[in-house]
């Protein structure tokens, strides 16, 4: 866990922050080391003022032994006498045979509540700052009375004094000389990194990765000098050529936009040209019907059988070539504009109906049958260049549908949610091989004489309008059929 202390040193500069920790670091060293010195110097002070205290009762003990037999004070106090030169002696007591004291000494500066009135236990004490001891008085193996002695180690204490002392001076002296020997050897190590830092900042205010950092060591700042100039070395190298490539690209840039604008002309170019040909084409298909289906009036005895049949031929196929420069300009224009936004709502059912008569009328010689099954109230959102959708599918039918009998087309309406469902059935059944590929552009079945634009434009227009068209393979009376799905708000 990170402390605010530690948050704080983050950001310190690393010249501060090396001569701190070695502050920190020797002065805490030095503190603990004096702490050890102070603590077995006290213990051992110690132990020998008890040792000191406790020879000193012996030897009073042992020269008492006549004055207490004899119950001499006189004796007794000349024995307690020499304890005076003793600083630390705060007092000594002989007791007699009654327990009472028989001779006293009290050092000048102590209270007299200190002599106690009668012997305590045997043995070594403390009491406060004072360390006393109680020893037996012993002739010929019975005891007579008691000798007590009571010291208050003020040596103890001053030298302990001067220990601290000591030790305080000497972390003084050796944290300034740390801080005098860390500041210069210290900035062995702070000033290749400082330097680096100033290249570092350099490098990001200007950018230029040609400057350098300069190694002062072998040691790891050195190494880390070293692979920071190659880093800059290798990206200099990849901005020069990200730069080339980027002058490259440019120019690339410059080229493809004069292509996309000849490209641009040359497609409205195209457009024009095409708008203008699909017109002409459609102009001319469309009065070359116009003239077979007036040469189509004329009594049947009027024709020959086979100038009959080859009007129906040239109608289907002045037919045909109407639909396909309508399909490449509806094409055209979806690539191009997209779909028309939808406009009124329109009766199904009748717009059916128109594409089957002109079903039927194109193909008039081959008696094409059409059902139409539309529920009569269904209303949709009119869709652009929908009645090209089954103008389109209901061609295909008769086209590929089987020859020497009269192809027979089935539209069926349903209504599915907020949609309908069209499904348009006739010609030969699919084959499985091809359903994939029915929609894509200049794609035709084996007897096909078409273009491959038919399915292509009903996809395209469909799938526009937000719908689905798909070729099953599965058959209704022997029959291919095609599924358009749309869905938008029926009424």
């Amino acid at each position: 866990m990170v402390t605010p202390v530690a948050l704080r040193l983050q950001d310190v500069s690393i010249q501060r922050k090396l001569p701190l920790t070695v502050m920190v670091t020797s002065g805490l060293a030095l503190v603990l080391a004096c702490a050890a010195f102070l603590a077995y110097d006290a213990v051992t002070v110690r132990r020998a003022e008890e040792r000191k205290l406790d020879i000193l009762s012996e030897i009073v003990g042992a020269q008492s032994t006549v004055a207490v037999a004899f119950d001499d004070p006189k004796v007794a106090q000349e024995i307690l006498s020499p304890l005076g030169t003793d600083r630390e002696i705060v007092c000594a007591v002989i007791y007699g045979k009654t327990g009472k004291p028989l001779a006293r000494f009290l050092r000048p500066d102590a209270a007299a509540s200190r002599v106690p009135e009668t012997a305590g236990p045997d043995g070594p004490g403390y009491e406060g700052a004072h360390f006393l001891v109680f020893r037996p008085v012993i002739q010929e193996g019975r005891r007579i009375g008691t000798v007590h002695l009571r010291s208050d180690m003020q040596e103890t204490v001053a030298q302990l004094r001067r220990g601290v002392l000591i030790a305080v001076l000497v972390l003084l002296i050796a944290s300034v000389a740390a801080l005098g020997l860390s500041v210069p050897l210290g900035g062995m190590i702070t000033r290749p990194i400082r330097d680096l830092a100033r290249t570092v900042r350099a490098v990001s205010a200007e950018k230029d990765y040609s400057l350098q950092a300069v190694p002062q060591g072998r040691d790891e700042v050195g190494q880390l000098v070293e692979g920071f100039n190659d880093m800059l070395t290798r990206i200099r190298e990849r901005d020069e050529a990200l730069r080339a490539r980027l002058d490259e690209n440019a120019e690339a840039q410059k080229r493809l936009e004069a292509l996309n604008r000849a490209l641009e002309e040359q497609k409205a170019e195209l457009g024009t040209y095409h708008d203008l040909v699909t017109h002409d084409v459609t102009n001319f298909a469309g009065t070359l019907m116009v003239i077979v289906e007036h040469l189509l009036t004329f009594p049947e005895t009027a024709l020959p059988p086979r100038g009959r049949e080859l009007l129906f031929r040239a109608n289907r196929q002045i037919f045909q070539l109407n639909a396909l420069a309508g399909n490449a300009k509806t094409l055209m224009r979806l690539r191009q504009k997209g779909l028309p936004p939808a406009g009124q709502k329109v009766a199904l059912g009748p717009l059916l109906q128109r594409v089957a008569e002109t079903i039927r009328a194109v193909h008039f010689d081959r008696k094409v049958r059409t059902e139409v099954e539309c529920p009569a109230d269904l209303s949709i959102p009119e869709v652009p260049f929908l009645e090209n959708v089954f103008l389109n599918l209901m061609d295909n039918a008769v086209r590929h549908g089987p020859r020497g009998e009269a192809p027979r087309v089935r539209i069926r309406v349903v209504p599915n949610g907020t949609g309908v469902r069209v499904a348009v059935s006739g010609g030969t059944p699919l084959d499985p091989a091809q359903q994939g590929k029915l929609f894509d552009r200049y794609v035709r079945g084996p007897s096909s004489k078409g273009a491959g634009l038919g399915l292509a434009v009903v996809r395209e227009i469909v799938m526009r309008a937000g719908g689905a068209v798909e070729a099953d393979t599965a058959q209704e009376d022997g029959k291919g059929v095609f599924r358009i799905s749309l869905t938008f708000k029926r009424e």
